[in-house]
Parts: structure tokens; sequence; C-alpha cells
């Protein structure tokens, strides 16, 4: 018996290696087949190679002869996502080839193999390569491949699909199909209009351009353009149909605002009435933006012109009729430059949430702006005139035309304007405006024949699931979830007593049912047991995360018995799944820093109490959530508000990402309660600028030079979020609040001699600064007269804290500077096919992409102690002369450093040379020493003042007398990190060490611990290959090696026995 048990082990071994043999030897035979492009099974005809009957009875009624060249990069060129691509494209091409009847013809050619005439032959087809991502030793590396098709037929003009990749290869057939068809009988561009009555004048220019329909959000099938202006009533059903027209490559305008702006007139004076719509902020949610019901008004401001009660047309001038010249709307990447001012009357900011946005899909590009001179007032509550708002205050430039260019380059583009009156009648037609170009630029960008023929593919998607009945959702969700555990437990049972005698086996089928089904009740009721521990949890964290500082509990010890805290948060039912969790996490953090919650549902309060709730600043806010499993859109509450018998103080915004700032919060609140007011931050924001020779080719053209955006709006806002008071102070005409706790500048241009003025009397009283800036921001152009190779061109930012800094002994060195520890990214690239500019988004890796890990930061501040990985883009080093900041009375402290293995560039005009992005062994340009990125400097500083004199030439002035001791400026050697498109970038922390300066330097150390408490993932610098090799091994080995000992053993062990 056991001779026998012994050889069935044995059977059982060779089993198992026979069947490790077989799974190698498939996996080999599909190496092997791979080579023989004719040996494929196509069970569901979606191969490539596989065309529709429909595209091969087409193809064969072809009149006149077709070219297909498809460049494409050789397959040991390609990165490994990118392999197959060649082999199933060029399997779709010879399809087609042989099903047309000798009318297509396919080229297939890899430009770089012909060297320069290859590449200038792909070029003049307007082929271009593009970049993309490769792990080369664990590092990232940006390579150029080819992957393109030009559609070449008789008299009609080449056809380009640029940037071929293998999700694109099931739709490649129909494309191609629809671009033929179109050259047959350009069928015309189909403009759906969802709008009130009053534009008819839209509709009439868009009857000319196309075909005009009346349509509804929920039938858009046939539409290629969608305007949808002046929502009133927007339901979930209608955001999912907006959605999957846009997911489909068609492209929607969307224009409307936070509230209508109505019109009336007493004793001759005009009356003005604002009346919320809610509707376009729930439908502005969905992608990530959030309208901002405020009164927007500009110094730059026109008129409208209102029939009053007796018909007679009146001109209304005011301050929120806002006049966006040219130069505050740049139409980068249309068929034509902005020209012409547009009225934009009741606009509402558009705030965006760029994580938000991009869970929807989409990049944010800013199309237009208000001036600089742009002030917020609050909404007045029924009729107002011109007198009632002259109040406000001043906030900068404010989006009102925004660009969501999707992530997937197949997906169609969305506008999105804050106010309809663009296109509204009386206004589309306003003389001095230019209204109607406008429009006409849009249409003829929105309706290129590539457009519509990509966007009338029917694409292989997953078709969608229609709404079922909550019955059949449990029904078919019991089925799903639960049948495949239970046939696998009676197979276990009935397995595991098959061998026993019948009533044996019936006794241990019982025990073993029992046990299995005890177990599933345990783990089903584990979760209600865990929540009725009220919060109590093992704190595991190295570094106690999720346990609050003793000095926190001390100091709000006294306070218990004083303040009230007060949780409005929704019901949790209402919240989306990353925030079910917030309510019971908030109140265990709070409880255990010994403070009692109240929960308060604003739900359940009256209007008028969450009206006064909103006055204090405490919002409700929107989310997505999911709902009888359809994805839904609610507004949700979840603030903090604590509160003595005399004040309250709002945190006005809880989320998950604040947790683990929650004790900060909380212990900034509590300071501000007896009795201190929030501080005060001074924000001075430049908005990106052209060079004077990008500014001269508009000139050229007879156009207006775009004025740029406001890049820095997040920082705003994440600045109000955590308590801060926020000024905005205009660059070109500053005014620094005297009491400001903090200044903090980003990007300082010339000419910056006034605001440095004021920068330096605020240093000298003692007082606190932030500059980040930069000398360049390196741009990727391609040409075709070079075949469209990458070229990298430093853009000067003309940053002028110099002159402030130089006389204080630091500098921030005039270069291009590199690092080995560097990351990848997609930024823009500018590819300059025909006279319209094309912008592309494309992968980087090279090394003045400057990524810092824990091994570069000061571990003797509580700034960059325990921070997260940052990356510096387009970073530059600075430089200090210790002899100067002695005799200035000033001490300079490295907060965050470059590797040893950084180098430079010293740029001086034309394009950067590709060898200058290897890493140099040695030289001048190597410096084999860390450099500061970010400084702080400490100590007395001198007023130096900066005055223009009548000559021109600037007349400087130091004074050291009087200056308080305790000053303190940090300065970043990147601006651009701190920028909308990358505050919040995954996998970098730059909002956190934006935070931990502010705290450090508004309210000291101890504060500033607590801001830096947060998670963090922490890099690593580059190793050695040696190194990674031999951890490779060691970490992928070493588990199956000990396995297999083990099983070893016991086989040996069993086999003796």
């Amino acid at each position: 018996m056991a001779d026998k048990g012994y050889r069935r082990r044995w059977d059982l071994a060779w089993v198992g290696v026979a069947c490790a043999f077989l799974i190698l030897g498939l996996m080999q035979a599909q190496q092997v087949l791979r080579h023989f492009g004719d040996v494929a099974l196509d069970l569901s005809g979606r191969l490539p190679g596989s065309l529709s009957q429909e595209s091969e009875g087409y193809l064969q009624s072809l009149k006149d002869p077709v070219l297909l060249t498809y460049f494409v990069s050789r397959e040991d060129a390609m990165p490994s996502h990118l392999k197959e691509v060649e082999r199933q494209v060029t399997a779709v091409l010879e399809a087609m080839e042989k099903s047309s009847d000798g009318n297509i013809r396919v080229n297939v050619i890899d430009p770089d193999r012909g060297g320069e005439i290859g590449q200038r032959y792909a070029s003049r087809h307007g082929a271009a390569p593009f970049k993309t991502k490769e792990i080369r030793e664990d590092t990232n590396e940006e390579i150029a491949v080819w992957s393109s098709l030009a559609i070449s037929r008789g008299s009609h003009r080449d056809v380009l699909i640029q940037g071929i990749l293998p999700s694109d290869v099931s739709s490649l057939e129909a494309l191609i199909v629809a671009h033929l068809k179109h050259q047959d009988d350009p069928t015309p561009v189909v403009h759906g209009v969802t709008a009130p009555a009053s534009f008819s004048l839209l509709r009439g220019l868009l009857g000319e351009k196309g075909v005009l329909r009346e349509t509804t959000p929920g039938d858009l099938d046939e539409i290629d353009v969608l305007f949808w202006l002046s929502p009133s009533e927007v339901e979930e059903a209608d955001i999912r149909s907006l959605h999957r027209f846009v997911a489909s490559g068609r492209t929607a305008v969307l224009a409307g605002s936070g509230y209508d702006l109505l019109y009336g007139f007493e004793d001759g004076q005009p009356v003005f009435f604002a009346d919320p719509n809610p509707a376009w902020e729930k439908l502005m949610a969905s992608f990530g933006i959030r309208p901002q019901l405020d009164l927007l008004t500009d110094a730059q401001h026109g008129p409208v012109y209102v029939a009053d009660s007796t018909r007679a047309v009146k001109e209304v001038t005011a301050p929120f009729h806002l006049r966006v010249m040219p130069g505050y709307y740049n139409l980068k990447g249309f068929a034509s430059a902005a020209r012409g001012a547009l009225n934009f009357t009741g606009v509402t900011p558009l705030t965006v949430d760029p994580a938000k946005a991009l869970e929807a899909g989409f990049r944010v590009e800013v199309l237009g702006t208000t001036t600089e001179k742009g002030r917020i007032v609050a909404l007045p509550s029924g009729g107002f005139g011109l007198g009632d708002i002259a109040a406000g205050y001043d906030v900068g430039k404010q989006n009102v035309m925004l660009h969501l260019v999707p992530e997937n380059p197949r997906w169609g583009d969305v506008i999105v304007i804050g106010s309809e009156s663009v296109f509204r009648d009386g206004i589309i037609n306003q003389p001095n405006y230019g209204h109607r170009v406008f429009t006409q630029t849009m249409l003829r960008s929105l309706s290129e024949p590539h457009r519509l023929a990509e966007s009338r593919v029917l694409r292989s998607e997953a078709p969608f699931t229609p709404d079922l009945s909550e019955g059949a959702r449990v029904v078919w969700r019991v089925v799903v979830v639960c049948l495949g555990p239970f046939l696998l437990i009676a197979y276990g049972l009935r397995r595991g007593t098959g061998f026993l005698p019948q009533r044996v086996a019936s006794t241990v089928s019982v025990r073993r049912a029992g046990f299995a089904l005890g177990l599933i009740a345990l783990a089903g009721i584990s979760p209600f047991l865990w929540s009725s521990t009220q919060g109590a949890f093992v704190d595991l964290t190295d570094e106690g995360l999720n346990s609050p500082l003793p000095s926190t509990v001390e100091t709000l010890a006294p306070l218990r018995e004083k303040i009230r805290v007060r949780l409005f948060q929704s019901h949790r039912a209402s919240m989306p799944a990353s925030m079910k969790h917030l309510e019971r996490s908030v109140r265990s953090r709070l409880r255990a820093l010994g403070l009692e919650v109240d929960l308060i549902r604003p739900e359940s309060l009256s209007p008028d109490s969450r009206q006064r709730l909103m006055s204090a600043g405490l919002s409700p806010f929107t989310v997505k959530t999911i709902v009888d499993d359809v994805e839904q859109i609610f507004s949700v509450w979840s603030g903090l508000v604590l509160s003595d018998r005399v004040r309250q103080v709002v945190v006005p915004r809880i989320e998950p990402r604040h947790l683990d700032h929650l004790e900060f919060l909380v212990a900034t609140a509590a300071r501000r309660l007896h009795p201190r007011p929030a501080p005060q931050v001074a924000l001075i924001s430049e908005p990106p600028r052209l060079s004077p020779a990008e500014a001269y080719e508009y000139v050229q053209q007879k156009l207006t030079p775009p004025k740029g955006e406001d890049t820095y709006s997040d920082v705003r806002q994440l600045l109000v979020e955590y308590g801060y008071r926020v000024s905005y102070v205009n660059p070109r005409d500053p005014v620094l609040p005297h009491d400001a706790d903090l200044v903090v500048w980003f990007q300082p241009r010339r000419d910056a001699s006034k605001a440095l003025s004021q920068l330096s009397d605020h240093l000298a009283r003692g007082g606190r600064g932030v500059i980040a800036s930069q000398h360049y921001n390196v741009q990727q152009r391609q040409y075709r007269g070079s075949g469209f190779k990458t070229v990298h061109w430093p853009q000067p930012q003309f940053q002028d804290a110099e002159r402030y800094l130089n006389r204080l002994g630091v500098s921030q060195v005039r270069e291009v500077l590199m690092d080995r520890n560097r990351a990848n990214l997609q930024l823009e690239t500018q590819v300059n096919r025909r006279a319209v500019r094309e912008y592309e988004s494309q992968e980087v890796a090279l090394p003045f992409l400057i990524r810092t890990v824990r091994d570069n930061y000061s571990i003797t501040t509580p700034v960059t102690r325990k921070l997260g990985d940052q990356l510096f883009v387009w970073g530059n080093r600075f430089e200090t002369n210790p002899d100067s900041l002695t005799a200035r009375g000033l001490t300079a402290h490295p907060l965050i450093v470059t590797s040893r293995e950084a180098w430079s560039f010293d740029w001086k005009g034309g394009w950067l040379p590709d060898s200058v992005f290897q890493q140099p062994s040695a030289g001048p340009a190597f410096f084999n020493a860390r450099h500061p990125l970010a400084l702080e400097l400490a100590g007395t500083f001198p007023r130096i003042s900066f005055e223009r004199e009548e000559s021109g030439d600037l007349k400087t002035t130091i004074d050291a007398s009087g200056s308080d001791s305790g000053g303190r400026l940090v300065l970043v050697g990147s601006s651009e990190m701190f920028k909308n498109d990358h505050l919040f970038r995954p996998g970098y922390q730059h909002e956190q060490l934006f935070l931990n300066i502010v705290g450090d330097l508004v309210y000291g150390e101890d504060l500033a611990a607590l801001q830096a408490r947060r998670r963090t993932e922490p890099g690593f610098s580059p190793q050695a290959f040696e190194a990674v090799a031999t951890w490779r091994v060691a970490v992928i080995a070493v588990g199956p090696v000990l396995f297999l000992c083990f099983g070893w053993g016991w086989f040996i062990r069993r086999a003796r026995a």
C-alpha cells in the first residue's frame, strides 16, 4: 500500500513536470509563429487582417489607385509596448491590398534606415516621429519612433494618420475606408444645437457651414459637433450621453454661466438680476471644473445693447461686461490666431481641479482670461445697480474659456466658455467685436476632414450595459459573486469525503460545511464588529502618522472645554467610495486629540442655516459616486467649524488628501480662535510670456501676442484650503499689504524693480518671503525641413530677481542644468507641418527634468526632513558668496541639492546640441558636487530700492540701517513645478513642499512639523547596473528557491516514511 502511494506521488510529480514543459513549448511555439504572418486562427473575426464584408466590397469598387505608405521603425528599435504594432498594421494593409483587385499598393518604410533621405521623404508626407517612454537599466529613457500612415490618392490631398499605436489597430481598417469615402463624396459636417431661441444668428451661421440639427443631449448619434448653450436642466443621463459622444471622437462646445443675468430699468437707470443656474455647475463638475458663483468684473469692459419695456434699445456699460482682447485669449493650435475682442457678460470664473479633470480623461488648457485687474464681488441677491458692486477684492487673471484636451488621442475635444453671450443674438454681431470671426475659426478647426473621418468610425468598444431594475441587479450580483465560491466549496467537500465510508463521509461533510459557513459568516460580520470599536486601531507606521503628536494634545488640552467642534458632513450613502470612511476617520482622529465632535448633516438644516454656513466659507462641492450601478454627480458637504463664545473658524474642506494634515488644520484653526486672524499671504504670480522673437512673429502678422494666463491659480486655492488669507498683488502695479505675514512670488520677470523694492522693505522689517524662479522653459519642436527631428529650445524667462539677490551675495546661475537623476513627463511638442502649428503631447525623459529624492534633502529642517520626491522642471541651481552674505549679516542653508552627477550647458542661443544630454565624465561642465536647488536665507536683510531715472537707467540704493534681524527668504530653483499642470502631479509632492515652506515661515518649526506629516513613498537615486542586477536576482529567486527546497525536503521525508 505504501509502495503504491509512493508510485502515485512520483506519477503526480512527472505530470507536473510534463505540464511545465508543455507550457514552455507553447510559449516557444508562439514566438516561432509570430514570424509567419499567414498563420493565424481568427475565431472572432477581429484579428488584424480580417476585413469586414462592407470594407471588402468598397475596396473592390475603387476606380483609381491608392498608395498606402506606412512609416514605421524596425521592431528591434521599438520599446516593448510597441513591438507588435508593425506586424499588426502591416497585416491590415496587406489584407486591404489583396481585397482591392490591384487598386491599393502598400509600402512599408523605415525612415531611419534611409538616413536623411528617408526622413525627408517621410516629412514630405507630413509624417513625424513621436517620442515615447522606454525602460533601460531601470531608468526612464525617451525614444523617438515612427508609426504613421500616409494615404495618397490621385489629385486628392494626402491624408496622414499620425502616431498609430496597438490600441488603434482595431479601428484602422474602418478609418482608412472612412477617409477614402470622404474623398469620394465629402459629406458636410452636422452641427447639433441645444440652446434657447435667442441664438438664431448662430443657428444661421452653422447652417451655412454645414447641416444644422436641433437636438437634445440624449440624441447625439448623428451629430459631429455639438453646441450646448445655456443649459437650464441637466440630467445624469444627459451627462453620460455627452461623455459617450466625446469618447467617440466628436467635439462639444459648452457655453454657460453659474447664473442668468437679467436686465431691467428703474428711472432710466439699469437694474440687474442674477438668477443662479445650478445646471451649469452640475455639468462642469463631470469634467473636473467648478464655476465660482461670484460676480466677476474687470477694468477692461464694454457695453451691451438692451431693450427696455418700451422696446427702445439702450446702451448699458457695466464692469461685468468683460471685453476680452485678443491678447487675453489664445487660440493656439486652432485654424487661425485670435482676432477681435470678445464680449463675456455675466461670466463665472472657471476653477479647474486637475486631478478630477484627469480622472475624466482630460488635461486642461486655458484659452481665455481676464486682465490682471480682475475683481470678485459676492453675487447680490435680488436686484442691484452699479453702485451696489463697488466693493470686492482683486483676484488677478481669471479663467473664462478652457480647452479640454483628451488624454486619449482618439477622443474628441471639449471647449468650455464661461458665458454663452459670445453666441447670443445682439452680441454675436456687435460692432467692434470679433464674435463671428471667433465662431468661424472654431468651426474650421473642429470640422477638419480628418476629425470628421475619425469621429465617424465605429470603434470596437464594449456596448454600454442598459439600466437594470433593482431586483435584476441583486440577482446578477449574487450569481456573479457567490456562484463560483459556492461551487468551489461544494467540489472541495465532495472531493474530501469521496474516499470515506458513507456514514463517516456524511458526518465529516456536515462538520466541514459548518466550519466553512462559520468562516464565511465571520468574514461577513467582521467589518461591523470593527466599526463598533469606535475607531480603535494600532498605529504601525514608522513615524506614527496615525497618532497625534504629544505636543499637539498638550497644546489643545486647555481649550477642550472652551471650544466646540462641529463636523458638517453629508451622509456616507451619498459619498463616493473613496470618502465613505471619511466621517469615521475624522472623528477618531479628533477624539485622539481629546476633542469631542458634533456631527451635523447640512441637508437637514434650514436654507437660511445653510446660507450662513456658505457665507462663513463652508460650501458644498461636487463629487462623483455610484448609485444603482450608475455614476452620478452629487453636491456634498465635508468641513469643520471650531467655535467658542465669540468667534468661529472654518476648515472649508475635508477630503481624504487632507486627513494626514487634519492635526495641522485643527491646531492652526484653534490658534485663530484666541484671537489671531488668519495669516495673510501676498501672492505675486507672473503669467507666462513669449520671448521677443516669438512676439515679433505675431506683430509681423498684424496680430496681438498672447499675454498668458494665471498658471498658479491652484496654489491660491490650496492656501485658502489650509486657512490662509490670500491677497493678490498685480506684478505690473504692485502694492504689497503692509501687514502681510508672507510674500510668495512666482517667476519675477523684467521689469520687477517696483516689486523688488517693496519685497526688500518687507524682509528688512523681519518679514518672510518665497521666490520660485528659473531662467528657461525648454520647448520641444519639430520642423518639416529637418525631417521632423525633435529639437530643444530654451525659451528665456527673463528672471529679474537677480538684481536683488546679487546684492545679497546669491546668484541663480544662468545655464541649462542637468542631472543624472532625471524623470519623464508628457510635455507639449510644437509640430510645424503646415502654416498652422500643431501641438502634440509627447514623452520627454531628458536630464533637464531633475528628480530629487531623500538623499538630496536637508534633515535639519521640517520642511524637507520627511519630504517625498520632487521634480524640478527645467530647474536652476544657486551659488552663494559666503563673504558677501556674512558682510550683510545673512546665513544660507541649502534645503534641496542636486546629485553629484549633475552637469550644465552654457546656452547662448539656437537649439540645444544632442551631445549635452549625455553625462560627461569630466570637464568644467561636470560638477562632481552637490549644488543647491532650494535655499533659505536668514538674518538681517538690507533695504534695497530700485528707481528708474529719466535717462532710463536704474538707480540702486542700499540701506542696512534699522533692519530687523529676523528676516527669512526661501529660494526655489523652479517655478514650473508649482504651476497648475505640475502642482499635484502623481508621484511627486510639489504641493507638500510648498505647504511645508509656507507653514515653516508663517508658524515656525513646531507647526511646520505638523504640516510635514504625510505618508510618502520615498524614491532612490540611480544605482549601478551590477547592484540592480544582483538585488533583482536575489529578490526574485530567493522565494521560489526556498519554496522548492521546502517542497523537495517534504517530498523526500514523505517518501522515506
